[in-house]
């Protein structure tokens, strides 16, 4: 048959004075049982369902995050039904548009967020223009992390009410939801940012030609690929392989790399489309097949089948990335530190040059100021060389003497003469 086309009407709408002043970049739900108070604090709802979650927060480059609750924008009134019978109406209907029209005027409501917290530059230079965001709960940390549009990786804390029976916090811990860190990680903006399946504190970010990740509290990417020759545009981990991530690039291919494989270079590659770039990746895994959904810039979805080998992972996998990740902690704690110690010993080198050259240069002072004269052609520490400055002595006293400004010196014979008589 043909295709429908079914208009949905927005079941609530932000008020526009207290939404975002940029454009939305990113929304993702809380986890299942959590809040988010009016003074901006998470909170464990003991009483919800497992898989109940009321609360989403969004992101845009403003600096803020909004978080909104979706029970407050409820509000059942008889306009409603009306309303949500016009949600399936024929598009092409005039008079039910007008009358869902009114309804929704009828059925108005100012839904406002819960709270909204800023991220501001820890040097105070200006706010934080985030476009991705991952969320993470009570037993996690009550963390975010989010990816900027200038290459940023930055951590923040959401300060949260301890559940009923466990201890409280000290006293100088969470006191306050703010930023924490940010990392620089690439040269341009983030064009992904997803938290690994199988590691809850690893995350991946992608931008410009390469792609990094992340284990947090490490101030510096544990894994860094090497440079593509084409700019990356999306970026995912393999839902069912710990070691495996897909990158997109702007001339229509998408790049597999396993780590447990090869950590230089991709395993291998594949072309989605020719002429455009690859924007978006999704994946899909289901009992006996995984599917890979890849949107372009022309506005076309490509379905993708993953292979078998690609989608089945070797009891040994998880093991063996945990494994990669710890020594590549190893190795950035190690070259953090090597760094440090390098930097320590310029400083004292410079140091000790700087007193050598203080002491030159008064051993220099010493012998002018006796009096003693230095070797021939030799100057001391601040430039002052006895030979040159007897040789320009002598040329003013010609220099005066040829201008009639003194009397020419006595000739030694003359001198003599005169010591005889």
């Amino acid at each position: 048959g043909a295709a429908t086309t079914v208009t949905l009407l927005p079941a609530a709408t932000s008020a526009i004075e207290f939404s975002h002043k940029r454009a939305v970049t990113d929304i993702c739900w809380l986890p299942a049982r959590h809040e988010v108070t009016a003074a901006c604090k998470l909170r464990l709802d003991e009483s919800g369902a497992p898989w109940q979650a009321w609360q989403c927060a969004t992101m845009a480059a403003d600096g803020y995050i909004l978080f909104w609750d979706l029970r407050s924008a409820r509000k059942a009134t008889a306009a409603s039904a009306p309303r949500s019978t016009e949600r399936r109406r024929d598009p092409t209907d005039k008079e039910a548009a007008e009358a869902a029209e009114q309804a929704a005027k009828r059925d108005e409501i100012l839904w406002v967020p819960v709270c909204r917290m800023g991220l501001s530059k820890l040097d105070g230079s200006g706010e934080l223009s985030c476009n991705f965001l991952q969320l993470s709960g009570i037993a996690a940390g009550s963390k975010l992390f989010c990816a900027t549009e200038e290459g940023e990786f930055c951590v923040a804390e959401l300060a949260h009410v301890q559940p009923a029976g466990a201890p409280p916090l000290p006293d100088d811990a969470n006191e306050m939801s703010g930023v924490k860190a940010v990392f620089q990680g690439h040269y341009g903006p983030c064009t992904a940012l997803m938290r690994s399946p199988f590691q809850k504190d690893v995350h991946l970010t992608v931008g410009d030609w390469s792609f990094n990740v992340w284990k947090d509290g490490v101030a510096s990417p544990v894994f860094t690929s090497p440079f593509s020759a084409e700019r990356l545009t999306a970026g995912c981990w393999s839902p069912s392989r710990a070691g495996v991530i897909l990158v997109a690039k702007s001339d229509g291919s998408v790049d597999v790399w396993d780590l447990t494989d090869r950590s230089h270079e991709p395993s291998t590659s594949f072309n989605v489309v020719g002429g455009a770039a690859v924007t978006s990746l999704a994946m899909w895994a289901g009992p006996s097949s995984q599917l890979l959904a890849a949107g372009d810039d022309l506005g076309t979805l490509h379905v993708m089948e993953i292979p078998r080998n690609l989608r089945r992972a070797p009891s040994t996998e998880k093991k063996a990335i945990e494994a990669f990740i710890t020594r590549e902690v190893d190795r950035v704690a190690y070259a953090q530190r090597r760094t440090e110690e390098r930097e320590a010993e310029a400083h004292q080198q410079q140091v000790a040059a700087g007193a050598d050259e203080i002491a030159a240069a008064a051993a220099a002072t010493a012998v002018v100021g006796s009096g003693a004269e230095l070797p021939d052609g030799e100057e001391s520490e601040d430039g002052f060389n006895p030979a040159a400055e007897a040789e320009y002595r002598e040329l003013e006293a010609a220099f005066r003497v040829e201008l009639g400004l003194d009397e020419p010196a006595p000739a030694a014979d003359e001198e003599a003469a005169a010591g005889e008589a």
